[in-house]
């Protein structure tokens, strides 16, 4: 009974919703780290890429993946401009 009282808690409200976030986040950093292990690996056994080159090229798309995956699965609706948002 305890378990639905504080699942319920945790789904409502502005608490529900920063649990709901930190679960995308969680979720979006772990999908960023899996990519660049395996696409470091893709870069360097199937394409060729040197040791050295192929986790700097992995890391580079992971920036601009990560970024993406959390503008818009994890904060989604922050319309506001990118340089907008930076203090004055």
């Amino acid at each position: 009974m305890g378990r639905h009282v504080g699942t319920r808690f945790l789904s409502s409200g502005p608490m529900g919703d920063r649990v709901r976030d930190l679960w995308r986040y969680a979720v979006a950093s772990a999908f960023s780290f899996v990519f660049v292990i395996a696409s470091t690996a893709f870069l360097h056994e199937v394409v060729g890429v040197s040791e050295t080159a192929a986790p700097a090229i992995a890391l580079v798309v992971a920036l601009f993946l990560n970024f993406a995956l959390l503008r818009l699965w994890v904060f989604p609706g922050q319309d506001t401009p990118i340089g907008r948002r930076s203090p004055p």
